[in-house]
């Protein structure tokens, strides 16, 4: 708790000198009198006691949990818990920097007489992340106004915003491991494929009784199996990508960051094997792995990501021995440099190769990039020749509020349509909806 002395009634005691020293000066009787006005005047300031700040306050979140977009009504309520009335209290909320506050006010001004409450609300506009509302901050005066309390009250509120990624279809590009991924092979499963002709070492259980009853002839039941895959997310994070169609509004890298952590968790939940790479102007790279522990991994990669760089190498609880790549020890040279085949990369054309090297053979590729250039197109062509089934996540930070931005527009459009046309699975996502949503839509339109 802080006071301070406002200063308001210091005029007072300015009028009262300049007024008595020239009433004895000018030996006028009504001139030296009129400085008791002012006497009175600063006196009054004086007179009123400090005002005592005990403060009750409550903050309501009507929904912690929202969807991305969605506006949350934010209630609170303010008790005086003193004995002595607060004749001028403002109170101001502490609300997050991240959220937009579209209607009411996070500032209110009252009065309130002994355990007197009083309330206020105002609703924000969630953006995605997790966002910590701060302490909220008293300021009292006392009746004069001469005098100025202020305290700030602990009291802690979050509202997380994630929607989350219900279904996310795969390639049947997978590795020999149970899973959710329905593939074209055969052998136990629960959805039928087909009756060959017995073998002595299958299991009983798989025998066609109905067909041995019918025919005399021993058949086996195969049915579809269903695999884990290997899938790496790599995740757009060069300089290009930080864009955004408003100042207020997540840039591209934020954005795909979300977007990378949604489906990484998504995928690790499903059973399969899932890395991260960060395509950039650093470059980082986790294994694929499984379980809680990498699902730990990949969030703290994305944390650092959200904030800086990823290094190649990761250091503390972002990578372990077992994740981090360390197949050839080489790292990224700098643009210009010569890579160790002795090949000038030009370009970035040195991320591509990087990358390309450490995604597993087999394995499926994510990738998520606003697409505001053309260099992605390059790295998605090589990672096609060599093998690796698509799907491309982009999230929309175009806009058409200026003809620069609706040149761009029309350019992201053109390059997702040539992504298309090579087959590859886009997934257009915009920052207005849930990427869940995004995702339904094109998968609709991928099962056509």
């Amino acid at each position: 708790m802080t006071r301070r002395d406002t200063g308001r009634w210091n005029v007072g005691f300015t009028v009262a000198l300049v007024t008595g020293t020239l009433g004895l000066l000018v030996q006028n009787t009504v001139v030296f009198s009129a400085a008791a006005i002012g006497l009175c005047y600063a006196v009054y300031g004086y007179a009123s006691r400090p005002p005592t700040l005990d403060l009750d306050v409550e903050r309501t979140v009507a929904d912690t949990s929202p969807m991305p977009g969605d506006e949350v009504e934010v209630t609170v309520t303010v008790r005086n818990a003193a004995d002595e009335p607060l004749a001028d209290l403002r109170i101001l909320d502490g609300v997050p920097e991240t959220l937009g506050v579209v209607e009411g006010s996070p500032r209110h001004m009252t009065g309130l007489q002994p355990d007197e409450t009083e309330t206020f609300t105002y609703t924000v506009k969630v953006r995605r992340g997790v966002h910590e509302f701060g302490d909220p901050t008293a300021i009292a005066r006392n009746v004069s106004g001469s005098v100025e309390v202020t305290e700030t009250v602990p009291l802690q509120s979050r509202l997380s915003c994630h929607a989350p990624v219900e279904d996310m279809h795969l390639a049947d590009q997978t590795i020999p491991y149970p899973g959710r991924v329905e593939t074209d092979s055969t052998g136990s499963g629960i959805e039928f494929h087909s009756i060959r002709q017995y073998h002595h070492s299958d299991p009983m259980n798989r025998i066609d009784w109905r067909e041995f009853a019918r025919s005399g002839e021993l058949r086996t039941v195969e049915f579809r199996t269903d695999q884990a895959a290997t899938i790496v997310v790599v995740v757009d994070t060069r300089r290009e990508a930080r864009v955004s169609r408003r100042p207020e509004e997540p840039d591209g890298v934020e954005l795909g960051t979300y977007a990378a952590g949604r489906i990484a968790g998504h995928l690790l939940d499903a059973g399969n094997r899932v890395g991260l790479a960060q395509y950039g102007s650093s470059l980082g790279y986790l294994r694929p792995g499984t379980g809680e522990a990498q699902a730990a991994r990949i969030r703290t990669n994305l944390d650092i990501q959200s904030v800086t760089s990823i290094p190649v190498r990761g250091t503390g609880s972002a990578t372990d021995p077992g994740s981090d790549d360390s197949d050839d020890g080489d790292s990224a040279p700098s643009p210009g440099e010569t890579d160790i085949g002795g090949r000038a990369a030009t370009d970035g054309g040195w991320r591509v190769d990087w990358l390309r090297r450490r995604v597993p053979n087999g394995a499926q590729v994510v990738f998520v990039s606003p697409l505001l250039d053309d260099a992605p197109l390059d790295l998605l062509k090589r990672l096609r020749a060599s093998g690796h089934a698509l799907r491309v996540v982009s999230p929309d930070v175009t806009s058409t509020e200026t003809p620069g931005s609706v040149v761009e527009s029309i350019k992201r459009q053109q390059r997702l349509s040539a992504l298309r046309n090579r087959t590859t699975d886009v997934i257009e996502w915009s920052p207005d909806e849930p990427l869940y949503a995004a995702i339904e839509r094109a998968t609709r339109r991928w099962q056509r």
